[in-house]
């Protein structure tokens, strides 16, 4: 099978004035694609050789098929080889997605421990805080009765002298 796409050429005012705004016949294809039969074929043609005899197409021809029996074969290797590593990837991905569920599950409990111990220490400082709150308190009362008694002994000294 042979597919080619022309790009258009316009031709000149040169080339006539009636045919100024026709499309010429393509004199480059941008994309040919052509069997291995046709290369031959077209090789000849440009050369002006004379077409291929019927056994020498038929050779050709069996040339082309033992070709792409081989490209055929290449191919299903390579998509096997393919498929074999899709699916190591695979099993890796499962391996990799176990991990990280134990990870995120592993990060969740140390951050409700982390939680905790922060409460906990939290308690702990809020209770330290109201009982040092609270004997300081004390030793002010302590201090004023010792003031107290100090300035009344005082004043009981200056009294009785």
């Amino acid at each position: 099978m042979v597919v080619e796409v022309f790009r258009p050429v316009l031709r000149g005012a040169a080339e006539g004035a009636g045919e100024a705004n026709a499309q010429s016949v393509p004199e480059h294809p941008v994309l040919e694609l052509v069997g291995g039969a046709q290369r031959l074929r077209k090789a000849s043609e440009r050369r002006n050789e004379p077409l291929l005899t019927p056994d020498e197409t038929l050779r050709a021809l069996r040339l082309l098929a033992v070709d792409n029996l081989v490209d055929i074969v290449h191919l299903r290797e390579t998509v096997t080889t393919q498929e074999a590593r899709i699916r190591s990837l695979e099993s890796e991905l499962g391996t990799w997605r176990e991990r990280a569920v134990a990870e995120i599950e592993g990060r969740r409990v140390e951050a409700v421990a982390a939680h905790r111990r922060e409460r906990d220490l939290i308690s702990v400082l809020h209770h330290q805080m109201l009982t040092t709150q609270a004997m300081s308190d004390e030793l002010d009362r302590k201090r004023h009765r010792w003031g107290r008694r100090l300035r009344r002994g005082r004043l009981t000294a200056v009294v009785s002298q």
